[in-house]
Parts: structure tokens; sequence; C-alpha cells
């Protein structure tokens, strides 16, 4: 027996294909209706053809290509709203799809009555239903809303819609198909945070152009193009190959992909470095209003948090190197990170953290108080003291977007603590200009020089 069949899977295609008559006039399509059928009249459109997928329990699966590359269709067909030409899908467990937004919904009843609906499609009972319909409508926050027709919604509010019921119906397969792309920055998170979770217990598969995503969430991914598979492997390994294709596509230029680099020996070193200021970048990027400003920034006390409750976040503010607020960052800017705790019980090792997340939920990067204090750690602190932190650090540059800022306060150490109380989200702030274009986060360029080392000799280039 071989490896793929002895592991257990999830999800298995075999020989699938999809096909669309396509019609040169219209009233073809009217005559093959009325059962009038001649070869000559339509032609097939494959969508998809020959595609042999075998995704294992508790992968996570990323799927890229053009559009148009059959992504949705193969999606669509493994949730069983369209059916086959050819070949079989067949899954094991649960399926919850977010496919079409207004796939499943019934626009004249209100969101209440459709999440009902819905969680039944899904696979829960009635009583079920009615038991986690508080939880779903919380998760969805459309507040009163939640009892207008869904006509009424806009594309965002029926994204939350349908991902709120996704995330209560216990699915063994979650499929994913850009949905979140129409949602707010604070709800995105917190879609990001749940199907982080959910890659412990089920089978995700995700359609994303953002290839980064798919790379930080994923551990495989599959590439379509024109309907067939074109590369299956490692997530980092097939987005490689797909961003240089539709980079060389765009460029008209010849893309080669590889790894490794050959390391030189005989570097010139009679020319000492010249010492850098912070940013040589720095005059240009303001001359030409490109550096990042920080706006929108506000503390967010109604966001989502968890923790024992030991100890509570009272606030959190960036502030400049003068412990000032900060509405503009400069691209090289130095700022602090202030968050203001309360301890409800004796803190003995207590630890303060901070993180930085993009739109999706992606933390760029984070710290703690405890890599700073070593083993020991802070002094204990008693119940009813309030304590303030203060991180100062040098930001990198952002590209422009909406991020958030995390605080989180525990007692131990990193292996064995107890986490009080964790916000992802507890202020929220925009970089409305940068000069990054690629990239999710930049440093300041200390130096650059381009010299000459000796005249190009003629060599044979590597193919």
């Amino acid at each position: 027996m071989s490896s793929e069949i002895a592991e257990p899977w999830a999800v298995s295609c075999r020989g699938l294909g999809k096909a669309y008559r396509v019609y040169d006039r219209p009233h073809h399509r009217m005559l093959e209706l009325m059962g009038l059928r001649d070869p000559e009249r339509a032609r097939k459109r494959w969508a998809l053809r020959g595609v042999d997928l075998t995704i294992r329990t508790g992968e996570c699966v990323g799927i890229v290509g053009k559009n148009g590359a059959g992504k949705s269709t193969l999606l669509q067909i493994i949730a069983g709203t369209v059916r086959a030409t050819e070949g079989t899908a067949t899954v094991r467990g649960r399926v919850a799809a977010l496919l079409e937004l207004n796939a499943g919904f019934n626009p004249e009843l209100t969101g209440r009555e459709n999440v009902g609906l819905r969680a039944m499609v899904l696979g829960l009972t009635p009583r079920q239903a009615r038991e986690r319909m508080n939880d779903i409508i919380a998760f969805a926050g459309i507040g009163t809303q939640i009892d207008e027709p869904v006509r009424t919604y806009s594309s965002g509010m029926r994204a939350r819609l349908a991902f709120a019921v996704a995330a209560h119906v216990d699915a063994d397969v979650l499929i994913v198909d850009e949905t979140l792309a129409v949602g707010d920055g604070m709800f995105v998170q917190k879609c990001m945070r749940w199907i982080r979770a959910f890659r412990a217990r089920g089978t995700l598969l995700f359609v994303s152009h953002s290839t980064q995503l798919v790379t930080d969430l994923c551990d495989r991914a599959v590439w379509l193009e024109e309907g067939r598979v074109l590369l299956d492997g490692v997530s980092r390994d097939v987005v490689r190959e797909y961003t240089a294709s539709i980079h060389g596509q765009a460029t008209g230029q010849s893309m080669r992909t590889g790894r490794g680099l050959q390391q030189t020996t005989d570097t010139p070193t009679d020319q000492p470095a010249a010492a850098a200021p912070a940013d040589i970048r720095r005059e240009e990027i303001e001359r030409l209003g490109l550096a990042a400003v920080m706006d929108n920034l506000r503390f967010n006390p109604d966001a989502d948090w968890w923790g024992r409750g030991g100890a509570t976040i009272d606030s959190v503010r960036v502030l400049d190197r003068d412990a000032r607020p900060v509405s503009r960052l400069p691209t090289d800017g130095e700022v602090l990170i202030e968050v203001v705790c309360t301890a409800h019980e004796r803190l003995e090792r207590p630890v303060v953290g901070y993180s930085i997340a993009n739109h999706r939920g992606l933390i760029l990067f984070a710290d703690n108080s405890w890599l700073i204090y070593g083993p020991d750690g802070c002094p204990p602190i008693n119940a009813g003291t309030r304590f303030i932190t203060h991180f100062r650090l040098r930001l990198p540059a952002l590209p422009a977007g909406e991020y958030a800022v995390g605080a989180a306060v525990a007692d131990g150490v990193p292996k064995n603590f107890v986490q009080h109380h964790r916000s992802d989200a507890a202020v929220l702030f925009r970089v409305a200009s940068s000069h990054l274009v690629e990239g999710i986060a930049g440093v300041p360029m200390l130096g650059c020089t381009i010299r000459t080392i000796e005249p190009a000799a003629d060599r044979e280039v590597p193919a």
C-alpha cells in the first residue's frame, strides 16, 4: 500500500473535470433547452480537466492561479455546489464553504432567519442552530441589522454573516475563496485568528491572490493553470514559481527560479565603508511625499480579548520619543509603545508584551518584557496595583494599509505562564502613504554604492 493511500485524507479528487457548453448564438441554447440537440451548435469549454489531488487530514492547502484558472470551480465541486462533468471528488466529514457571498442566503429573509437556515444546510440540527444563534450573531457583529432583510446588507456584512455561521458548525473541512477580501480590517483580523486556530483541528482549502498570505498560512500550495494542476508542493516553492511566471508574463521577459547563491572570495576590500546616516533616502522620501504617515490612531476599548483576568489592560498608546502622541511616523521613527495595566491579583512574574499586525492578522513583529528582565523576571506586583510599561523601539517602514497594535499581560515565563489579558487589536492605525512597494516591512537604508571592480570577462552564463 502506498504512503498516500495509507495516510488519512480529507479530500480526494480523481480525474476531475468540468466543462461548460458555449453557444455561438443565443437561440442555439433555447433550441437545446427544447430538446433539439445538435453537436454542431455548441462546443465545450473545459474550466477544469484531469485534476488528481489528495488533501490529507489537517493540511492547509492554498490554491493559486490567474483569474479563470479553475480555482473557484475546483472548490465549488469539492463543496458540492457544482457537479463535475467527469471524474470524482470525495470529501470525508462536514464541509463549510465560503464561496460566493450570496450563496445560501435568501435576500428576503432577515439575517437571523438566514443564520438558522444556513446552519442547518451545513449540518446542524434545528436545536443546535438555536443554541448557537447568539454566538453566531455576536461573532458577526452587525448589531440590530441582524433582524433586517439580507438584501439590505453590504457585501462586507454578508461576508461577516457567512463566516460567522461557518465558524460555528463544527466543520471538518473549511473552504475559503477570497471572501475575506471584502471585510473591514478588524473583522478580517478576527477571521484570520479563527482560521489559525482552526488549522489545529481541521482541513483548510484557501484561495487567495495574496501570495504572502498563502505562504504564511498554508503548508502546501497547488498552482492551477488553464484548468490543470501545473505544480503541487511546499507553499513557498510553488509561490516562488507562480510569482516568477506572473512577473514574466507582465513584463514580457523569461523568468528563472532557483535556490542557493555562489559566494565569491575575491571581493575587494580596499575601500572602507563610509559612515551612514539614519536613512540616506529620508530627505528624498520626504520631498516626494512618500514618508509613512500614521493616522486614525485610536485605542479600541471594545477590542476582542482573552485571558484569565488576573490582570487587565487599561490603555495602550503609541507615543513619540518624548512621550507625546504620534500623528506622523517618519520612515525610521523612534516610538514608545505604552501599556497601562491593573493587577487584580498578585503577579509573581509579570510579563507585558506587544505586537503589530497587518490587516490580515499576520503579526509582523512582537516582543515582551521577559526578554529584557531575563530569567528572574520583573519584581512581583501586588493586587490592586496599576503599572505602566514602555517599549522603546525604532519602527520599520510599513506599506500603506491598516494595522493593529496588540498587547498582553501575563504571569510566569515563556514556556510556563498564565495569560491574563490579551488583545490583538488594542490600537488601530492606518499608514496612508509609504515608499515601500514590496514586502511587509522595510528597514532604514544605511548605505548603497555601485562601483566597478574590473572589466567584465567573457563567461558562459548558466542556463
